[in-house]
């Protein structure tokens, strides 16, 4: 099993490993002729998450994608909120950072990569009184436990990690091959 920490290329050393014994994990906009993979789609699963949302996000001024430049997150994640912005005429905009003030603001809506950047926007919005699903949108990327009991709940964008562990443990147990996209889902909660 392995997750090529990169998405856009296919690691030269995985090419000495047995195609019929390599698993390839998460991240994988590459060939992967002849490889058993379990991935997930960070283009058009997003766009298709957000598409699902829409008209929820109606009642937004501006979305704005907290995407740090130095994160591993695939950067294709960003064109394709960026079309999905575009081809909804949603006002959009793209953060590096969170900064300790004046990012938050009523009524805008917060897709969010990094659980420290999760809680920054919780604690700026709590010093300018602005609640998540009450005063702004806020939607962060792979389900955490602790979204469940944060403020109403913590709406999340990201795959069924259970479900790529049952697949990968089926490819390990009884050498199933695999090739498939896990579809990228939004738990709703109380938070847009």
């Amino acid at each position: 099993l392995v997750m090529n920490y990169d998405n856009e290329k296919f690691s030269d050393a995985l090419t000495k490993i047995d195609k019929k014994k390599l698993l390839l994990l998460d991240f994988g906009k590459f060939d992967k002729d002849g490889y058993s993979y379990v991935c997930q789609d960070f283009d058009n699963g997003l766009y298709d998450a957000l598409a699902s949302i829409k008209s929820e996000l109606n009642k937004y001024k501006k979305l704005v994608f907290v995407f740090n430049k130095l994160h591993k997150h695939p950067q294709s994640s960003k064109i394709a909120f960026s079309n999905f912005c575009l081809d909804n005429r949603f006002e959009f905009g793209i953060l590096d950072e969170i900064q300790d003030k004046g990012v938050i603001h009523e009524d805008f809506f917060y897709l969010v990569i990094k659980q420290e950047d999760v809680v920054k926007i919780i604690k700026q919005g709590r010093t300018e009184d602005l609640k998540p699903g009450r005063d702004y949108g806020l939607l962060a990327y792979n389900e955490n436990p602790f979204f469940e009991v944060i403020e109403t709940g913590i709406s999340s964008i990201g795959i069924d990690w259970q479900e790529m562990g049952r697949i990968a443990a089926d490819f390990v147990l009884n050498n199933k091959a695999v090739q498939t996209y896990l579809p990228t889902v939004i738990k709703k909660r109380g938070s847009f």
